[in-house]
């Protein structure tokens, strides 16, 4: 049996999942305006971003520039 189960697209998902925490007064009006497709590209892209950082060893952007960059479009798999 398969059961379709909704995802969790709140910004206190992302807040909850994103690793640098700063601002949320400025993030969430953000996280608001994004689509759902959107929202789910960035909890998505969360993982392979934390791993990228750790690959080399830079700090994580603030949520804030995360959101307003969109960068949560890139491929974190494929960048070195």
């Amino acid at each position: 049996k398969v059961e379709e189960v909704m995802l969790d697209l709140s910004f206190e998902s992302f807040w909850k999942t994103y690793p640098h925490k700063r601002n949320p007064q400025r993030c969430k009006p953000l996280w608001e305006k994004m689509s759902e497709k959107n929202k789910l590209q960035c909890l998505q892209s969360i993982e392979p971003y934390k791993r990228y950082v750790q690959r080399r060893g830079i700090a994580h952007k603030d949520p804030e520039g995360y959101l307003r960059g969109q960068e949560y479009l890139n491929d974190f798999n494929k960048l070195n």
